[in-house]
């Protein structure tokens, strides 16, 4: 539902789990570990494009490790660094944006809805940035 906007929908679900005591906490763990899956996958494509390089395989090695059986990857140039990082941040606002529709108009701007998604949020952003 949330991968094809069926904003309808999800605002059922929503009333459906609201009437449930348990409902909106386990509607909330459900979009967080969603949340986080979709940013780790950023994440994970992001690093591997920064594996990959944008020249051949050759000029990414470093010159010190040719030879001894162990190939060290150089960081990207910086136009190819700042094309990923780019891509990297347009990800992650357009899955903000995303959630934050969700949020707006199927979830009735519910607070402890929010919390969560912010929460996850700020975890991968952080994530992301210890991993480079």
């Amino acid at each position: 539902m949330i991968d094809h906007d069926k904003h309808e929908d999800l605002s059922r679900l929503y009333y459906l789990y609201s009437l449930v005591l348990e409902g909106v906490p386990a509607l909330r763990r459900s979009l967080k570990t969603s949340v986080q899956r979709r940013g780790m996958d950023l994440n994970t494509s992001s690093m591997e494009g920064r594996e990959l390089g944008d020249g051949d395989a050759e000029d990414d090695l470093d010159p010190s490790a040719k030879g001894k059986g162990k190939a060290k990857v150089r960081p990207p140039t910086s136009a190819h660094g700042l094309a990923l990082a780019l891509r990297w941040v347009e990800g992650v606002l357009q899955l903000k944006d995303k959630f934050d529709g969700i949020w707006d108009t199927a979830f009735k701007s519910n607070r402890e809805i929010e919390s969560g998604l912010n929460e996850v949020m700020m975890h991968f952003h952080f994530l992301r940035w210890r991993c480079d």
